[in-house]
């Protein structure tokens, strides 16, 4: 899920308040402190402070954007001049800091804005005057700079919020169907984009949502699909989002998570495994999150503790144990401190410290050299200065 420099630096700020800031900003041994990580099905996307992103993981579809389909289990060098990235199921987003947008990986469908099918092996231009983009399992979002709203994919289940429900959009298209929701068309702030539905909060802190909802994960009361945005009820002070495949999480500003939709694997973190089909608060002071692609999640508290609940196969919640193919654990657990970002992908679970570190947990897809499933964070390399 998408992740920006800017967010990471004021988690930042907030935990050094709170007594637990780390080394510095240089990162373990002088290597280049971590900006942001995002985490796809099966493969991490990494952005350095220098500008420059990484890549590791399955490459099926040119997805790490190195130019080849083959795996790769460090960390490879793709791009530079970067301001944030979101890797999604088969495809990656990338805005630079010169507001133009990337993308790589699967391109059909119009995955990446293009009517043209097939694989992407290497950063192909989408567009220009973008501020942020999500990659969701089959559709893309994106926030221009002058805060509209732009979808293209598929569309199957509502998920572009263009008032529609079916087909594909093969090239950019305005979420214009926002004014009928009773919001600025021009006032989003930001977008998260789960495997059939997408969240967008607004610059006002109001949360709408549109997609796929047989699992309640919109939050509305029903499980009902919706092809046009709908404002979430109670939903106030909204500071940040995430989508997850079925399930959805926002935390408002003064740090209550609230959490909906499937909750079979506890991915909910509210001690249960009950569907929920409006938001429950199931944390306090909460300084960011993430809903993982795979029935789980992660958040990181005020005071830099890193939290995990859900499923657990791989090891991605990093409680040093793997769970059975059925277990769930809905119990939120404390596993790491000093942590200012968190990214839940399809089974890894990536982790950026307060030193500016970068650590993994989960599925192979951690870029730490190794090929198996761990289930305690281990530290990830990256380049020197």
């Amino acid at each position: 899920m998408y992740r920006s420099i800017q967010n990471i630096a004021v988690v930042a700020a907030l935990i050094a308040l709170a007594g637990c800031s780390g080394a510095g900003a240089g990162g373990e041994d002088g290597q280049i402190a971590v900006a942001g990580v995002s985490a796809g099905d099966s493969h991490t996307l990494v952005l350095l402070e220098d500008g420059t992103l990484w890549s590791t993981g399955n490459n099926g579809s040119g997805r790490l954007g190195n130019g080849t389909e083959t795996r790769q289990n460090s960390l490879v060098q793709v791009m530079s001049g970067v301001a944030s990235v979101s890797a999604g199921w088969q495809h990656t987003l990338v805005v630079r800091r010169d507001g133009t947008l990337w993308g790589f990986g699967n391109r059909n469908d119009g995955l990446l804005g293009s009517s043209t099918p097939g694989k992407q092996l290497e950063p192909i231009h989408i567009m220009d005057d973008v501020r942020q983009a999500a990659a969701g399992q089959w559709h893309s979002m994106v926030v221009k700079t002058d805060g509209t709203l732009w979808a293209f994919g598929s569309n199957s289940d509502g998920q572009l919020g263009i008032g529609s429900i079916g087909g594909f959009r093969r090239t950019p298209v305005q979420v214009t169907a926002l004014g009928s929701a009773g919001v600025d068309a021009s006032n989003i702030a930001s977008v998260s984009a789960g495997a059939g539905h997408s969240i967008a909060l607004t610059r006002a802190g109001k949360l709408y949502v549109f997609g796929r909802n047989n699992r309640g994960q919109l939050g509305l009361g029903d499980d009902t699909d919706r092809g046009t945005p709908w404002v979430v009820p109670n939903a106030t002070a909204v500071a940040g989002i995430s989508a997850g495949v079925n399930h959805s999480l926002y935390w408002t500003a003064n740090g209550d998570l609230y959490a909906f939709g499937y909750n079979v694997f506890g991915e909910l973190g509210d001690t249960t495994e009950i569907q929920r089909n409006e938001p429950k608060l199931v944390m306090t002071n909460v300084a960011t999150a993430s809903a993982g692609n795979l029935a789980y999640s992660a958040a990181v508290k005020t005071d830099g503790t890193l939290w995990t609940f859900g499923y657990n196969f791989s090891g991605q919640l990093g409680t040093g144990v793997r769970s059975g193919f059925n277990d769930a654990n809905p119990n939120p657990q404390r596993v790491l401190d000093r942590v200012v970002s968190v990214a839940a992908g399809g089974g890894q679970t990536m982790i950026v410290r307060s030193d500016g570190s970068l650590w993994g947990t989960g599925r192979a897809s951690r870029g730490d050299g190794t090929t198996e499933a761990i289930a305690t964070p281990t530290f990830v390399p990256t380049p020197a200065n």
